[in-house]
């Protein structure tokens, strides 16, 4: 019984940290899935980014991530090669101004919180949070199955 309350209590735990940052990443106009593919063009820069790659990333479905890139090219934040901003396939990158916002990144006090925590429990934190996060990858794509 012990067991299954921890786990519940995490849970729960998880929520609330979840809805923190979604609040926390509600602003200058964006909402938090558009901030999450703006950090996804920018941690992987140097890659081939496309709608189909954001909405791995994001965990969601594609339409919704090519929704997304396209009021981030409306407000002037991504740019895509080529001319039709609608093909999945296309190159995607920040723009200047989409640089630019990221230096005010509303998750980065989240992130100066997380690095006052002690080493060990960074790591940990870390490695448990991977390891949930593929497994609740995995029993969504099992599920829709």
């Amino acid at each position: 019984m012990q067991r299954e309350y921890l786990s519940y209590a995490i849970g729960t735990l998880l929520e609330r940290v979840g809805r923190q940052i979604q609040t926390t990443c509600f602003t200058d106009d964006l909402p938090p899935v558009q901030w999450s593919t703006l950090r996804c063009l920018a941690q992987n820069s140097a890659n081939r980014i496309t709608v189909t790659s954001i909405a791995a990333y994001s965990g969601v479905a594609q339409s919704s991530a090519s929704r997304t890139v396209s009021a981030l090219v409306k407000k002037g934040l991504v740019s895509v090669d080529g001319e039709r901003a609608s093909d999945r396939s296309r190159r995607l990158a920040l723009t200047v101004e989409g640089w630019r916002l990221m230096e005010h990144d509303p998750l980065m006090g989240i992130v100066e919180t997380v690095a006052t925590l002690p080493q060990v429990q960074k790591a940990a934190l870390h490695d448990s949070l991977h390891m949930l996060l593929n497994r609740l990858y995995e029993r969504g794509n099992t599920e829709r199955d």
